[in-house]
């Protein structure tokens, strides 16, 4: 499950929406190990980033073993969580559906600033999925969306985006 507090808009003006200031997600009855992680809006970041993640092991089940904690894929789970609580039902083509005469420079932009915010692995290829197109073809498009404005300047080893406001 997941439950959400507080708002940051994220993504180009005119085109923001919110995500959750904090949120915690907690994973039970799923092999190998019950989760509860907490997770903050980092300002620096512009994302949420865990605070606290504690990994249970599971009543009658195995012992936590560091060589399985790789197996976890924590990232994955984050992300899929949170897209559940800030997108519907459409997941992320539903931000292109929702936006269709805004300029598609502006629309990537929000898809990747948000996939970053949620804590997405590889925002760019979020905006790949979102528009239908091959895995990686849509560096081009963030790069666009880069020079347009749309996005903050790209920082080895980070993805750069750019979020809004905070509102309570």
């Amino acid at each position: 499950s997941t439950t959400v507090r507080g708002k940051v808009l994220v993504g180009p003006n005119g085109l923001a929406r919110p995500v959750p200031r904090s949120a915690r997600v907690t994973v039970t009855g799923k092999d190998p190990y019950d989760l509860d992680i907490r997770l903050n809006w980092d300002d620096d970041e512009q994302r949420l980033v865990p605070d606290d993640v504690r990994i249970t092991r599971r009543p009658d089940g195995r012992p936590i073993r560091v060589a399985e904690l790789a197996r976890i894929r924590l990232g994955d789970t984050i992300a899929a969580s949170l897209a559940t609580e800030v997108l519907d039902t459409r997941l992320w083509t539903g931000i292109i559906e929702d936006h269709p005469r805004a300029d598609p420079a502006a629309v990537d932009a929000l898809i990747y600033s948000l996939a970053h915010a949620l804590g997405t692995h590889n925002p760019t290829q979020t905006v790949s999925l979102a528009r239908g197109l091959q895995p990686g073809s849509a560096i081009k498009r963030v790069m666009r969306a880069r020079e347009l404005g749309f996005l903050g300047e790209a920082q080895k080893g980070r993805a750069g985006g750019l979020a809004g406001q905070v509102s309570a």
